[in-house]
């Protein structure tokens, strides 16, 4: 009975293993996780933290935008704001 309960142990993490093994790098716009981390998302972009309109309206709060330096780097819509937890900036959507 021991032995079952490890082999189903053993398997169950070597499923997951294989199944959170997704190296794919998030897109712009797309949903993530850690807030003011680049590693996550595509080059080029960092995890930021919305708020506003724009987030509840999809329900998101954290998704991967282009990193900037300032405005002129976003688009017209948006604006370079800092990012809790770090340094970097984003562009962000100007309603929030």
């Amino acid at each position: 009975m021991r032995s079952k309960v490890l082999v189903l142990a053993v398997q169950s993490l070597l499923l997951s293993t294989l199944l959170g093994c997704d190296d794919e790098p998030i897109p712009v716009n797309g949903a993530c996780q850690e807030q003011g981390q680049t590693s996550e998302c595509v080059d080029g972009a960092v995890c930021t933290n919305l708020s506003g309109s724009d987030a509840e309206a999809t329900g998101d709060t954290n998704r991967c935008l282009p990193l900037c330096d300032r405005d002129d780097d976003c688009a017209e819509n948006e604006g370079c704001r800092g990012i809790s937890r770090g340094n970097l900036k984003s562009c962000q959507p100007d309603d929030l």
